[in-house]
C-alpha cells in the first residue's frame, strides 16, 4: 500500500502546488543552464578549427599508398565475394559448351581424343618443343595419360598442433585471390590422382608446410610500424616466416624419420606461394633449401646485382621489387590465380567466341601504388597510347562486373610488374581471352617450359614500353588470340577436384620433369 504524501495548509492542494512552484523559480540552483551566445560561438569556433587541422592530417595519411592499398584490397575482396555468390546462384545453365567441365569450358581430354582421331592436328597446341621434350600435341596427351602412374607423391604426416594451426589460418580472409592456390595444391596433392598412401610406393615426398598460411599466423605481420599508413617491418616479418617454417619442417622431419631417410634429398616437394619465393626456406633444413623441388608462385629470376642497372630509372623500377630467386632447372612455377566463377562468367558472356566484338585496343585496371615499375612506366604508356583508344586506369579496382566487361571487350590487356611479378591479373586476362601484353622483366612465366608464350602473348621489356604502339601494329592479333583460346583450358583449376590436363595436372607434369632431372643426377 502506497503512502500518501501529506499536503500542507490543511489539505489545500492548489495552495501547496503554487507555493512549491514559486519556490523553485526563486532558487538559482534549480534553474536550467542556458549558455550565452558568446560561449556557444567560442565552442563552435574551437571545434571547427580543430576539425580543419585534424582533417588535413588524417586525409593526407589516408592518401598514403600503403593505406590506399589496404583499403582498396579490402573493398575489392568484398565485391568479389558478392559477385561469386551471385554467379553460383545463376549457375552455368544453357550457356555450357560441348564437352563441358564445371564451368562450361571444353575439357583437355576431349581435345586429346580429337587429336588421336585426327580431327585436330598433331601440332594443335603451341608447345615449347625445345624445353618440354614433346615433339607435338599427341606426345603431350600421351604424357598426361601416363602421369598418374609415373608420379606418386606421399604427403608426410604433420603434428596435430600444426594441422590445427593451418586449419585456423585457412579461415582467415585474404585480399588476394591468387593465394588460395597454395591450399588447393596441397589438398589435391594429398588426395588427388597422384597421391601415394605409403612412402614406399611414392616417387617423392610432399612436405605439407604452408608458407602463406604461416604468414597469416605470424604476429609480426600485424604489428604496424605506422597504423594509419598500414606499414609494418617487412624484414622482421619475412625472417619470422622463415624461422617458423624451419621449425615446422623440423617437426615434420622428426615425425617421419623413416620416410625422410628413404628418399634422395631432391626427391622432395614443397610449396611457397608468398612474395619472398624461394627465400622462404633460407632458414630451413639444408636438404630442403638446396635439394627439394619447390612449387613457387613467385617465379621471378634473381637479378645478380641490382646496382648494375644501366640508369637511375631502372634502379627506381626495381626499388620495391622482391627478388624471388627462381631456378628454372629445379623449381616449378605455380599458375597464380584461380576462381570458382570467372570461367563460368566467360562462358555466359561468350567472351571466347569468335563473334565476340572487342572494341578496346589496350586496357588496364590496377593501382600505380603497387611497386616501382608501374609508377615509372605508366606515364610513358599513357603518353604512348594517347589518341589510340586505350583504356588505362591506375586509380584502383573496378567493380567486378565492370572489370569483366572491360576484359571481354579488350583485344590486348596490360600486365605490368607490381609489388611482385606474379598477380592474379594474368589469370583474369587469359581467362577472358584477352591477349596479354607482359611488362615484367625477369619473370619466368608459368608453364613457359611447356608452352611457347610468344604464340599467344606479347612481351615488352620495361625499357621499351614507349615502343608498344609500333609493336602492336606489327603483331598478328588474330593468330595470337586463336592460339590463346587453344591453350585456355590448361590455365584453369577446378574447385570440385582436378581434371585431366588442367592447371593442376600441368603443374604436376612440371614436378615430374624436375624429379626426372633429380633421378638422373642422383
Amino acid at each position: 500500500m502506497h503512502r500518501r504524501r501529506r499536503v500542507d495548509d490543511g489539505g489545500d492542494v492548489e495552495a501547496a502546488v503554487e507555493r512549491r512552484a514559486s519556490s523553485a523559480q526563486a532558487s538559482p540552483a534549480a534553474a536550467p543552464f542556458r549558455p550565452s551566445k558568446t560561449v556557444i560561438t567560442f565552442a563552435m569556433t574551437t571545434a571547427l578549427v580543430t576539425f580543419a587541422c585534424v582533417k588535413n592530417d588524417v586525409y593526407a595519411k589516408m592518401r598514403h599508398p600503403e593505406f590506399y592499398k589496404t583499403v582498396d584490397a579490402a573493398r575489392g575482396t568484398a565485391r568479389w565475394v558478392i559477385e561469386e555468390r551471385v554467379s553460383a546462384w545463376n549457375g552455368v545453365g544453357a550457356h555450357a559448351a560441348e564437352f563441358p567441365d564445371e564451368f562450361g569450358l571444353r575439357r583437355v581430354r576431349s581435345m586429346c581424343d580429337d587429336i588421336a582421331r585426327g580431327s585436330l592436328g598433331a601440332a594443335y597446341w603451341p608447345l615449347n618443343v625445345n624445353s618440354s621434350g614433346f615433339s607435338d600435341s599427341r606426345a603431350l596427351c600421351e604424357a598426361l595419360d601416363d602421369l598418374p602412374g609415373a608420379l606418386r607423391l606421399h604427403t608426410l604426416k604433420t603434428p596435430s598442433v600444426m594441422r590445427l594451426k593451418y586449419a585456423f589460418a585457412a579461415k582467415i580472409p585474404t585480399f588476394n585471390r591468387g593465394y588460395g592456390v597454395e591450399t588447393y595444391l596441397s589438398r589435391e596433392i594429398a588426395r588427388g590422382p597422384f597421391a601415394a598412401r605409403s612412402y614406399k610406393d611414392a616417387t617423392a615426398l610432399f612436405i605439407p608446410v604452408r608458407p602463406y598460411l604461416q604468414r597469416l599466423l605470424t604476429v609480426e605481420a600485424y604489428v604496424m610500424r605506422d597504423p594509419i599508413k598500414g606499414t609494418n617491418n617487412n624484414a622482421a616479418v619475412r625472417q619470422a616466416i622463415r624461422d617458423r617454417l624451419s621449425r615446422d619442417i623440423e617437426r615434420v622431419k622428426a615425425m617421419n624419420t623413416q620416410a625422410w631417410t628413404s628418399k634422395h634429398k631432391c626427391a622432395r616437394v614443397v610449396i611457397t606461394n608468398i612474395d619472398i619465393g624461394l627465400s622462404a626456406f633460407d632458414s630451413s633444413d639444408d636438404e630442403v633449401r638446396h635439394g627439394a623441388v619447390v612449387l613457387t608462385g613467385n617465379s621471378e629470376l634473381p637479378i645478380q646485382n641490382p646496382e648494375d642497372a644501366k640508369d637511375d630509372q631502372a634502379k627506381l623500377r626495381r626499388a620495391n621489387a622482391v627478388q624471388a630467386g627462381f631456378d628454372p632447372d629445379r623449381d616449378v612455377a605455380i599458375w597464380f590465380g584461380m576462381s570458382s566463377h570467372l570461367p563460368r562468367e566467360v562462358v555466359r558472356m561468350g567472351a571466347l567466341k569468335s563473334t565476340n566484338v572487342r572494341t578496346i585496343e589496350v586496357s588496364f585496371r590496377g593501382s600505380m601504388y603497387r611497386g616501382g615499375v608501374r609508377r615509372v612506366v605508366f606515364p610513358t604508356l599513357k603518353q604512348a597510347g594517347a589518341g589510340r583508344g586505350w583504356d588505362l586506369s591506375t586509380s584502383g579496382q573496378d567493380k567486378p562486373r565492370d572489370y569483366m566487361m572491360l576484359l571481354s571487350k579488350s583485344r590486348y590487356c596490360l600486365y605490368v610488374y607490381g609489388d611482385r611479378a606474379h598477380t592474379a591479373r594474368l589469370y583474369d586476362i587469359i581467362t577472358f581471352g584477352c591477349v596479354p601484353v607482359i611488362v615484367a622483366d625477369g619473370y619466368d612465366l608459368p608453364f613457359s617450359w611447356l608452352f611457347d608464350w610468344s604464340k599467344f602473348s606479347v612481351r615488352v621489356p620495361e625499357d621499351d614500353v614507349a615502343k608498344l604502339p609500333g609493336i602492336l601494329d606489327q603483331a598478328d592479333y588474330d593468330s595470337l588470340r586463336g592460339e590463346l583460346v587453344k591453350v585456355h583450358s590448361f590455365f584453369q583449376y577446378h574447385a570440385r577436384g582436378s581434371v585431366f590436363g588442367d592447371a593442376f595436372w600441368i603443374t604436376m607434369l612440371g614436378v615430374r620433369r624436375q624429379l626426372a632431372k633429380c633421378a638422373t643426377s642422383a
